[in-house]
């Protein structure tokens, strides 16, 4: 996935990351038994020693705590950039035939036991991302500058990644916001890396120091945030 990251090991055995140790264990000897050779009769075992090793590191409870503190920020980095390649890259034919206006798919709603990770990473939220993405290709208008600001924001910023906390009005100030314990992590508002960010208990958008002073500036210059679009 990138330097720090050499593999997905979640993908080389098709789970999510939310899978549990016996998920893990299954996926596996579903793979043993397709791809070792000899039961496939392949000399290349090479899809073998993919799985292979991607249970064994998955396995390992120390490695895996410290892979997922990566991965996910890692994921959800990769998806905004994919998300605007395509958005860039769609055809100019497609642009220029009028379509049918169809209504825009309905976000998903996160449940209040999902963490942020498994509400963004779950089937249902990446199937509205695709739908969503597919929609937007099929009517460029809705990437268009319209004569109002629809810039996703929450909490008075702009948001610059693909997240929940912009389809939802979040009512926490940032006296309430926690910090974050243990590596880096990207900020929603400005994408930049950052140990010790805080994060928001109620939409859970992360903010780093920086664009959390902002946050709290906002909050005290209008009647104390009262009207500030989340």
């Amino acid at each position: 996935m990138n330097d720090k990251i050499p593999r997905d090991y979640y993908a080389d055995l098709g789970v999510t990351q939310s899978a549990n140790l016996p998920a893990i264990k299954l996926a596996f000897y579903k793979l043993a038994k397709e791809h070792h050779p000899d039961k496939s009769g392949l000399e290349d075992a090479s899809a073998f020693r993919l799985a292979r090793e991607a249970y064994e590191k998955l396995s390992d409870d120390s490695f895996r705590k410290k892979y997922d503190q990566t991965y996910w920020r890692v994921k959800m980095h990769n998806n905004f950039q994919e998300q605007s390649r395509r958005t860039a890259a769609a055809p100019d034919k497609d642009e220029a035939q009028p379509r049918e206006w169809s209504p825009p798919p309905t976000p998903p709603m996160k449940r209040i036991w999902e963490t942020d990770i498994q509400f963004q990473f779950g089937k249902t939220y990446q199937e509205w991302q695709a739908r969503d993405s597919e929609h937007r290709q099929r009517h460029p208008e809705r990437n268009a500058a319209p004569s109002y600001d629809s810039t996703p924001r929450a909490h008075g910023l702009e948001v610059k990644m693909t997240h929940p906390a912009t389809t939802q009005r979040c009512l926490y100030k940032s006296v309430h916001w926690k910090t974050q314990v243990g590596g880096q992590d990207f900020c929603v508002f400005c994408m930049v890396p950052s140990t010790g960010a805080s994060r928001c208990p109620g939409c859970e958008a992360l903010a780093c120091r920086k664009c959390l002073e902002k946050i709290t500036e906002l909050e005290r210059s209008f009647f104390g945030g009262i009207g500030l679009r989340s």
